[in-house]
């Protein structure tokens, strides 16, 4: 008996999939590492890289397994692309994508000619159930080898139908072939996958940014975007504020006094208006936003009420005096409030207002604040 087709069939999907799964983490670092360097705060940045990948690599395959003359080959490359198909339901973080991947997969499948009503029924059945895994698999929370269980009940019932019913012949043994191949490759995605979430909660705890900068304590700007965009995308008819901040002068306070009181400074400075913040409003949150640079969400507040959160701010920093060797640290900033309007038709949008309001403070003589009508010095 010659082995040497179904020896090939799961090495080519093996080693596909590992490709696969290695390009994606390429992609989904790049795309991280460009949306924190332009500051965007918008999903589709870091979504659609992702999504493109998927949906280029599924219709790669049926380009491949279309154009394939020989059978192994051809059940090979269905083999690949039914296995990105399953674990990119694991990977899609929101309905849109998940929906824009399946109409991709659905579109290359009717091309087939394989699409019976007992298909598409498995079909969408097979893509709902590994989608929501992410729901129904927290019961598993002990079990995290049931995570995988969807998965492989899916790829067995797709291959046994393959086998059963197929347009084109797929023989016995080529059809177990390709469902130890499916199985090992989806096994090697998961062992690669949980090595990756290993590595970045090793990384997390080491660095302490996970959702707090270290040196302020504050939240940081990854936690600030995910924060905005929640609460934009879910504020509704109620008002949303926010405020932009940078401390007056900070390069001259290094340059003057060193480092270390700069570190000192931007610690005092956190402190000061994290303590007001929580003694006004429980869910105005302050986040450091860069360098000396920061920003405070005021959910439910209106432009009166925010210009009168940044009144105060102003007077405890007045309060404010940083210890030197000689004397004491007056610090001052400058302020850029903005509140969402029907024009803001993004979060990012929404941020680059209140960041253009807080450059006109500082091009305006600085320690004052300017928003949607004024340009004064509320303080």
């Amino acid at each position: 008996m010659n082995f040497a087709p179904y020896i090939t069939t799961i090495f080519i999907v093996i080693i596909s999939m590992l490709g696969f799964i290695s390009v994606y983490a390429q992609i989904d670092a790049g795309t991280r590492k460009r949306v924190v360097s332009s500051r965007a705060l918008g999903r589709a940045q870091s979504v659609y890289p992702l999504l493109i990948y998927i949906c280029l690599m599924v219709i790669l395959m049926r380009y491949l397994y279309g154009t394939a003359s020989n059978t192994m080959l051809f059940w090979a490359f269905v083999n690949v692309q039914s296995t990105i198909l399953i674990y990119s339901n694991l990977l899609t973080s929101n309905l849109v994508g998940f929906a824009i991947i399946q109409l991709v997969a659905a579109t290359t499948y009717i091309s087939t000619g394989a699409m019976t009503i007992t298909n598409w029924t498995l079909f969408l059945c097979a893509c709902f159930l590994i989608y929501a895994e992410r729901w129904y698999a927290k019961l598993w929370s002990n079990q995290r080898w049931l995570y995988i269980l969807p998965a492989i009940v899916v790829g067995t019932i797709f291959w046994v139908a393959m086998y059963l019913g197929a347009p084109r012949p797929l023989p016995l043994g080529l059809a177990i072939a390709n469902f130890i191949a499916f199985v090992w490759a989806y096994l090697a995605l998961w062992d690669f996958d949980q090595y990756v979430q290993h590595d970045q909660r090793i990384l997390a705890k080491l660095t302490h940014e996970v959702q707090y900068d270290a040196l302020t304590h504050a939240r940081n700007w990854a936690t600030f975007r995910s924060d905005l965009n929640d609460t934009f995308d879910n504020h509704d008819d109620h008002p949303l504020a926010l405020i932009t901040i940078d401390v007056d002068h900070f390069k001259q306070i290094n340059d003057t006094y060193g480092h270390l009181m700069g570190n000192q400074t931007l610690i005092a400075f956190s402190r000061q208006l994290k303590q007001l913040l929580s003694n006004q409003n429980d869910s105005y949150k302050f986040y450091r936003t860069g360098g000396e640079e920061f920003a405070i969400l005021l959910p439910n507040t209106s432009l009166d009420t925010a210009r009168k959160v940044v009144h105060d701010c102003q007077l405890a920093l007045k309060t404010l005096a940083i210890p030197l060797t000689e004397g004491q640290l007056q610090v001052t900033a400058s302020f850029g409030l903005a509140v969402a309007n029907p024009n803001d038709n993004s979060a990012t949008n929404f941020f680059k207002r209140s960041d253009r309001y807080l450059y006109q403070s500082k091009n305006n003589g600085r320690d004052r604040l300017t928003d949607e009508s004024t340009d004064t010095d509320l303080a």
